[in-house]
């Protein structure tokens, strides 16, 4: 049966069309933010591994002068950050985490973003991490299926997507991209 993919990976896709609104004016004038939205992720992270491997050859992003931050299923549990675990164990890059415990520490009132080791398969910051660049993934966890609610069901629908919590997801990555922008 077809799934959906409201939540994986709609949410990611249309969160960063809201992310471009919201950060329109606001970032210093030597960022620029790049939206990409890559195909292929369930299959080897196709799409990413092409982009992370033409962007070497082209050197049109390079790993000192580019961050990447992956939003993948962005309601349906609690926020986390995730580090790459099955395929090509890599962790967190150091800067990217703490930029996380800062704006944690700088929203007391709000559920801390904490660090989620994937189980099984990868990211699509997966390509770039092992090329040098600094990434990581954005992503909601249920705690007690170790994975989103509805993923890679027929139930991924909007109607069962949190909105809520896809509000709070968008609201994070806003401040952290704003936050890393400095």
């Amino acid at each position: 049966r077809v799934v959906p993919g409201a939540c994986d990976n709609l949410s990611g896709c249309s969160a960063s069309v809201e992310l471009a609104h919201r950060l329109q004016g606001r970032l210093p004038d030597d960022v620029e933010f790049v939206i990409v939205i890559s195909g292929s992720e369930e299959a080897g992270t196709g799409g990413a591994l092409r982009l992370a491997e033409q962007l070497m050859k082209t050197k049109e992003w390079t790993p000192q002068d580019t961050t990447v931050l992956g939003l993948d299923t962005l309601s349906n549990g609690t926020l986390r950050m995730l580090e790459e675990g099955e395929l090509w164990p890599v962790p967190i890059p150091a800067h990217l985490e703490a930029a996380v415990v800062a704006e944690n520490q700088a929203r007391p009132e709000l559920p801390p973003v904490t660090k989620y080791v994937i189980p099984t398969g990868a990211t699509d910051v997966l390509p770039f991490l092992v090329r040098g660049f600094p990434a990581m993934s954005l992503t909601c966890i249920d705690p007690v299926i170790g994975a989103p609610r509805h993923y890679h069901r027929p139930s991924d629908s909007w109607r069962n997507m949190d909105v809520a919590q896809l509000e709070a997801s968008i609201d994070f990555a806003e401040r952290l991209i704003v936050r890393l922008s400095k």
